[in-house]
């Protein structure tokens, strides 16, 4: 069964999910990075994001923006998108461009 929903729709629904994951944020003096718990730092994990508060970029890790694509059909592109733009709304920040580990492997 196909659903069309529209764009906002979309993007709450992206923003109730980052929500629910609830993301362990440590910030730093040059960064916020965000880890599936914080356990997952203990354990020495890279974060599954981070930003940068000189360079307002946002770097999104492949494993996760292509969890989110997947679980909405969308491309990986436009899940970065999503994900920056969450990541905007939750810091109260500003992402001047962002960017994933795509290909990396």
């Amino acid at each position: 069964m196909k659903v069309i929903i529209t764009e906002s729709q979309l993007e709450k629904s992206v923003f109730k999910y980052l929500d629910m994951k609830d993301p362990y944020v440590l910030k730093t003096s040059h960064s916020y990075m965000f880890f599936t718990s914080r356990q997952t730092i203990e354990e020495g994990e890279n974060p599954i994001m981070s930003y940068s508060i000189r360079d307002k970029d946002c770097f999104i890790s492949s494993d996760f923006a292509g969890d989110v694509a997947s679980i909405f059909s969308l491309f990986p592109d436009n899940a970065l998108s999503l994900i920056s733009d969450w990541v905007e709304n939750k810091l109260g920040v500003e992402v001047t461009y962002y960017y994933s580990d795509f290909g990396a492997d």
